[in-house]
This record gives C-alpha cells, structure tokens and sequence, in this order.
C-alpha cells in the first residue's frame, strides 16, 4: 500500500533591506573598521603588520615627533578620505582622488588597508542577516 502526504508550503518572500541610509550605514560601519584597524591595531586587512617604512621616510616622520611604526596616518587625509555611499540595494565604500592615488602606491609597497577581510566581511554578512530576519519576521 502506497502512502501519500501532501506537504503544503507557506507563501516565503523575502525583501532584503531597500533603505539608502541602512545600506550607508553598512559602508560607514566597514570605513569606521578599517580605519582603527589600520590606525590602532597597525594591521593590513589580512591581520599582519604594515610593511616597515624606508629609512629616509622613519627619519622624516621622527622629525615630526611621530612614529616609525607604519599606521598610514601621518596626516590623517588618506583614512579620512574615505566615502560611504548607500543606494537602496547596496553599500559603496569609496577612496579616490589623490588620497586614492596614495593608497593604491601603499598598495605597491605591500601596505595593503583599504580592503576587506574575512572577519570584516563575515560581521556585514551577520547584521545583514539579522536586518532580514528582523524586517521579514523571521524566526533566527
């Protein structure tokens, strides 16, 4: 004897976040991120330690009573130049002009900052998550 169960399944739409200002506040949280973990924690986007500073660049900033230990804040323009942007279905982080400039020649000489790590991409999945969850009623 054959057995048949019918299974009916609930109407499931899911709307993912469509609000500009969640989507900037996405971007400025990663800016905010990168920004001490490249001025406070000295670290690349992969965790490791900045590529040291040519000995005529540590003198340079010894003069100027700063650090030899790379931060990439000597003035603070480049990290401050960052730009968050949200549109209704996405987050931009921006960095360009001649800070962007900077940044891509830190980039060559193995300073890698403005970029985004697993930890870094693994906290956005996670408030995103919850932002759908929340908004759609969603059981977690």
């Amino acid at each position: 004897m054959k057995v048949s169960t019918k299974v009916t399944m609930p109407d499931l739409t899911i709307k993912p976040p469509t609000s500009t200002s969640y989507w900037y506040s996405v971007a400025s949280q990663l800016g905010r991120d990168i920004r001490k973990r490249t001025e406070t924690s000295k670290v690349d986007w992969s965790g490791r330690r900045f590529k040291g500073y040519s000995d005529q660049y540590k003198k340079l900033r010894a003069k100027a009573g700063r650090s030899s230990t790379p931060n990439l804040s000597f003035s603070s323009k480049m990290l401050a130049s960052m730009r968050a942007i949200g549109s209704k279905t996405k987050s931009v982080l921006r960095l360009s002009g001649e800070q962007g400039f900077k940044a891509w020649v830190n980039e060559k000489n193995g300073r890698i900052f403005f970029a985004i790590s697993q930890k870094d991409a693994d906290k956005i999945a996670k408030n995103v998550s919850a932002k759908v969850a929340k908004d759609n009623k969603l059981k977690r």
